[in-house]
Order: C-alpha cells, then structure tokens, then sequence
C-alpha cells in the first residue's frame, strides 16, 4: 500500500515541493528513510514511533518505506515529522476520510509540523517560504502548527488549518473533523507599531545630514557619514526607517520570508511589517554580514532588505575589506563607512570612521592578554597578530603566512584555543578578544 502527502523544502528563501511517499511491506519491523535526508530528518525515525503511539495510534509491526521525491535534491528540517507521520497513519487506515468532510483528493493537502514525543505538533522555522511555495504548485489547503498560523496568514488565498497535535491533524486531513480555517484579520496593521522616540523630529539640528538622508532613503542610495563617535551617526542612522513610507503587502511578504528563514520571528510578532534596521557587531564575519554556507542563509544585507544597514567600525585589515557581492542590493540603504557601486558588483567598502592603516605593525594587544601574549613564541604571536588584524582565517590561510606545514600550524592553534587566545569554528580562527 503507498500514501503520498506533499510538503516542501528549502533551499534559501526557496521552496520546492516534495513528495512524502509512505510504502509498508512484509518484514522485518523497521523505518527507513530515503531522498537524500539530513540527520535531523533520519533521526524523526525515534520521534514519530512514540508520538504516534502516545497518541492512541498503533505503529505497524510491519518494514516501512518513506521516500522524499525528487530522490536527487537535499532535504533538511524537523518540519517532515508531521507529513512522515500522517502517511504512516494512512497505511493503517486508522483515520478513513469522510466523504462529508472532504474538500478534495488526499493531495491538494500541503503539511508541514515538527512531532514531540506525547504528539504535540511544534513550530517550524521558515514556514512562510514553504508555503508560497507550495502555492505556486497549486496547493491552498494546509495544515501548519499553530505557533505558524499567523505567519501563513498573510498569504491571501491559502486556507489554513492549524493542529496542536499529531491526532487532531490526522482528524483534519481525513476530513473526521471539521474546523475552520484560522483566521488573523488585520494581522498586518495590528502590528504596524513605530519605534518611540526614533523620528527625525527628536534630532536637533544638523539640517544638512537630515536633508542628506531624506535623499538617501528616497533614491535607495548609500550614505557615507564621517565623524567622531558620539556625534550622531548611528542615531540619525536608526531613524532612517521612520520617513520612509509604511511597507506594502508585497515588502511584508518579501520580509517576513526572510526573517521567517534566519529563525527570527517571535511568537509575538510573526510578520515583519516595519522597514528594519541593522547593526551588525564590529567582529561580524563575511558569512555573518552577506549570508550564505553550505545551506545558504541570510545575512545581515539581506535582513536589512527594504530598511537600513549601518556598517560602522568594522574591524578590517589595513584599514579596508572588500566584499563582492554577485548582482545588485535593490532597496537596500546602507549606513556607515561603505561604499555602493551599482556595477553589476556591489563591492562593501568596509572600515571603520578613524581607523588608521596599520601599515604592517602588529597591533597591540588587549592588556588583559598581555601575560598570555608575552608567553607566546614568536610563531604564535605572528598568527595572533594576523587573526587580531583580519577578524578571522582559515588554517590554509595561515598555513601561507607563516610558510608552515597544516599540522604545525595546527598545533599552534591547538594550543592558543586551550589558553583562551583564540577559538576555531567550521575551520575558521577567531580572535577572543
């Protein structure tokens, strides 16, 4: 017997559909999972058994079969637990569906739901972006968690359906209860709250810059402010979003898919309908700062999209680190010591306002690490010197700079982690400072 429930993946903000094909056969009880599933996906295999029977369900004493089609793409995410579950219970036939509860086939349902143990159905990060997706397939039924129900709902022509637990969506999807669809009327302009105290009209004074930013914001350029610290930059910089206009449905949509994706929705406030504004810390990486990774994620341009982004004192290497970025930054306005050049690249000049070139001179360490630092042999205090200057580099990276093999290099390191002088992370050495 074979189910197939659609979900989808992510990659980015996008979203494929996937199909969740559930085969049961005779053999030996077990749980396979096919289609290229990451660990959190193979480890669903010890959520789903107890969250069924915990919920009334029995499980088959029978080999079962789940494949994630298309079998050739990646898949990741907790958010199959639920879709992997509910075939499982159709095999059974435990839950039929009702042709009075009906809307339609089995597959005109898009689910998505993380499982906990008792059968509780849990939130899911970048709910949003699975959904349209599933819209642009023809999908408008769905059945979502309810921590990701008001998400959902700024997509206008999607019924949704949210479940507390695995037994009250099974209910749902086979039509054995009927419920109606959630609803979060005025959910946009319900939240539509401007930040206190962050208006133009609170500054006092310095026409020229406000005259300067009111051009910036209308033309979505970038804005070099040069100045002491303390004179006003990142305060006339934070109230950047208040003269701009209220953002519309399709800013919101765009936004809230992003901020759905990075993991930073709250429950009490599931859709971004304010122009943001970002300032991202002075040790922020290239990652960190553009986004992307093996599964690319945003980063702090892209979080900025359609509000501001300051960039102020960045700490760099010889005064300046260049970022090339592929494309162009639409309606991205940036603050700080940077440059835009709408060239088919957009380089980031980054430096601080009164950052002096090092001009090759180590840079002097912190004075709580002078002991430490003192004690280093001269190797070490070369690749502390290096990573205090760039911010992070790779062991390749380092491995040219001292003209050292790998393991020497790494031994180097080894030791610098266990004295609290730096910390290595996906390959890369960071300064703790």
């Amino acid at each position: 017997m074979l189910t197939k429930i659609m979900t989808a993946s992510l990659w980015g903000i996008e979203a494929e559909l996937v199909t969740v094909e559930t085969d049961v056969h005779p053999g030996l009880p077990a749980l396979n999972i096919v289609g290229l599933a990451d660990m959190t996906i193979k480890e669903a295999r010890d959520r789903i058994r107890p969250a069924i029977m915990n919920s009334g369900f029995r499980f088959p004493a029978n080999r079962i079969t789940v494949n994630l089609s298309p079998a050739a793409t990646r898949k990741e995410g907790s958010h199959f637990d639920l879709p992997v579950a509910l075939g499982i219970l159709m095999l059974e036939k435990q839950k039929k569906r009702s042709a009075s509860g009906s809307e339609g086939k089995p597959d005109d349902w898009g689910i998505m739901g993380e499982l906990s143990l008792d059968g509780k159905v849990l939130p899911v990060r970048g709910a949003l972006p699975m959904a349209i997706g599933l819209r642009k397939k023809g999908i408008r039924r769905m059945i979502v968690p309810r921590g990701n129900a008001e998400e959902i709902s700024i997509l206008e022509d999607i019924k949704i359906y949210t479940a507390d637990d695995l037994r009250e969506a099974a209910a749902i999807y086979t039509g054995e209860k009927n419920c109606s669809c959630y609803s979060a009327e005025g959910c946009l302009h319900s939240q539509r709250e401007r930040r206190e105290n962050e208006d133009f009209s609170e500054v006092i004074g310095q026409e020229n810059v406000k005259r300067a930013a009111v051009v910036a914001a209308a033309g979505a350029h970038g804005i070099l402010m040069l100045g002491s610290p303390g004179v006003g930059k990142t305060m006339l910089a934070r109230r950047m979003p208040g003269i701009m206009p209220d953002l519309d449905y399709e800013g919101a949509l765009e936004l809230t898919q992003i901020y759905s994706v990075a993991g930073r929705l709250s429950e009490e406030k599931q859709i971004v309908s304010e122009r943001p504004f970002v300032a991202p810390h002075t040790t922020v990486t290239r990652a960190g700062l553009l986004g992307g990774g093996l599964r690319p994620k945003p980063g702090a341009v892209s979080l900025a999209h359609r509000g501001s982004l300051i960039t102020a004192e960045l700490a760099a290497e010889q005064g300046r680190t260049v970022y090339s970025v592929p494309g162009n930054i639409d309606r991205v306005s940036s603050f700080g010591a940077n440059k835009l050049i709408r060239d088919g690249a957009v380089p980031l000049i980054l430096a601080t306002d009164l950052l002096e070139d090092l001009g090759g001179k180590p840079p002097v360490p912190c004075e709580e690490d002078d002991e430490r630092y003192a004690s280093l042999g001269a190797d070490e205090k070369k690749i502390i010197d290096a990573v205090t200057r760039c911010g992070e580099m790779t062991v390749d990276q380092l491995c040219a700079f001292l003209d050292m093999k790998p393991w020497t290099v790494n031994g180097m390191i080894t030791v610098l982690e266990m004295k609290g002088l730096v910390h290595v992370d996906m390959g890369r050495v960071f300064r703790d400072i």
